[in-house]
């Protein structure tokens, strides 16, 4: 049964529904299939808005995959990141059945609004919003070809030539509805326990990675991406395996990879004969080396995943995947099983918005506004935690700061009130039990320097 939620609580009502279909799943095996959008806003009183944003809070943390138009399959086989839970733990509170009672808040993981930027990432969408409209009078919504995607890929092939040198054609490109579907289709196709992935380790996507079944390697992620010696060892060990990378903004490390550290991991996989795999979800939001597929001779062995999620937000579900044709060809059929339809609406949308420009234009906006909030942040931590703490990400749009003890988890949360930006990491993994994730977008700087004062005078 779904938990009921309360519309007083102050927890965000898409929260609620999220933790309520969660707890619902724990009770059923992965590939259980929800109620649809529509059952489930009714069964708990609230819109179907509403439940469509607790659907994609959960998609994102693997907790379900969208299989069909309104409808969703658990695959809470490997268990995701439970942020609630991580947040409760910090609090030291007793997890409760009903989340009415939860004294957890939500955390701002999301680029959802950029809030603290007083930036709307709705701007493109608004932009093209009368073009779109047009196309939908014209009847142009019923007649979309909703299964090739061929003039959105045409669009994508040239933003991608254009803006990363990868030069590719619409047929080497696979639409999905997200970076999480994107990389479901292609662990379904390729991993398997003769053919393990390779990662950079914490994962924040290890568990969809995992949950065929396949093995998975994790190598610890460091200041300038892995050890070059340790991928070249695990790769002759492994002579089927593949390299998967994150390299703008590696979560929770706030790592990057640099480019020579990236040309040489290439390298090896290049000689080894192991296929990469790029996931490039932070691309567009600050100023990064190219992808390794835009390296020549690149095009045999690497895969490069993209989205429009992490730059407009989660109104924008769409990703691709840019393979080789006979890559691609596998992969098409493992998605018309697992993945069948991508929201209409969206892709023409995301048509607009490349054809007109609206979407490189939003970008170029967003890089300075993301560059004014780094600097901001940069001379806050500066002036409150220097001496008292280090920290890295620049020019991420999230930092790591660590501390030389551990700080009582329950003050951190305690102090944040409704808005969580700082989230301790001690019950994620014991290696950072001195460490805190920040999110730099989710606050104003004068709200920044606030919180980063009173976690300046909880060091002391």
């Amino acid at each position: 049964m779904l938990t009921p939620i309360d519309q007083k609580a102050g927890t965000p009502l898409y929260f609620q529904v999220a933790s309520s279909i969660k707890k619902y799943l724990e009770n059923y095996p992965a590939g259980h299939k929800l109620p649809s959008q529509r059952a489930i806003a009714l069964k708990l009183n609230v819109s179907k808005t509403t439940v469509v944003e607790a659907f994609n809070l959960l998609q994102d943390e693997e907790v379900i995959s969208i299989r069909e138009k309104s409808r969703a399959i658990s695959t809470l086989r490997a268990q995701g990141i439970d942020w609630q839970l991580l947040i409760q733990k910090a609090c030291h509170s007793r997890i409760q059945d009903d989340v009415q009672y939860s004294s957890a808040r939500s955390y701002s993981k999301s680029m959802l609004l950029w809030p603290g930027m007083d930036f709307s990432p709705q701007m493109p969408l608004m932009a093209v919003s009368d073009a779109v409209s047009r196309r939908i009078a014209s009847k142009d919504l019923m007649n979309y070809d909703d299964i090739g995607f061929h003039q959105l890929r045409e669009l994508l092939a040239s933003h991608l030539k254009t803006t990363l040198a990868i030069d590719c054609s619409p047929e080497e490109i696979v639409i999905t509805s997200g970076i999480s579907n994107a990389l479901y289709i292609i662990s379904s196709t390729f991993f398997s326990r003769l053919s393990p992935v390779v990662y950079e380790s914490p994962g924040y996507y290890e568990p969809i990675l995992t949950s065929l079944g396949a093995s998975a390697i994790p190598l610890p992620m460091c200041a300038g991406g892995i050890s070059t010696d340790s991928l070249q060892k695990v790769l002759m060990k492994n002579r089927y395996a593949f390299y998967l990378t994150t390299p703008l903004c590696h979560w929770p490390t706030c790592h990057m990879t640099d480019e020579p550290n990236k040309r040489a991991q290439y390298e090896i996989c290049r000689t080894n004969d192991n296929p990469i795999i790029e996931v490039d979800a932070m691309r567009g939001l600050f100023d990064a080396p190219l992808p390794m597929r835009s390296y020549p001779g690149s095009a045999s062995n690497v895969i490069y995943v993209g989205t429009f999620t992490n730059t407009i937000g989660h109104s924008m579900r769409l990703a691709w995947i840019v393979a080789p044709r006979n890559t691609v060809k596998r992969l098409l059929e493992v998605k018309s099983q697992v993945e069948p339809r991508v929201s209409t609406l969206i892709q023409i949308y995301a048509e607009e918005m490349l054809r007109s420009g609206a979407y490189e234009q939003f970008l170029s906006e967003l890089k300075a506004k993301v560059r004014q909030q780094n600097d901001g942040v940069e001379n806050i931590l500066s002036t409150h935690l220097a001496g008292k703490a280090s920290w890295h990400g620049m020019p991420s749009i999230s930092r790591l700061i660590t501390f030389p003890t551990p700080l009582n988890e329950r003050s951190i949360i305690k102090m944040q009130g409704q808005q969580i930006s700082l989230l301790p990491l001690q019950t994620l993994d014991k290696n950072f039990a001195n460490s805190l994730y920040m999110y730099c977008a989710a606050d104003s700087l004068s709200s920044i320097e606030t919180l980063i004062s009173k976690l300046s005078s909880l060091a002391n």
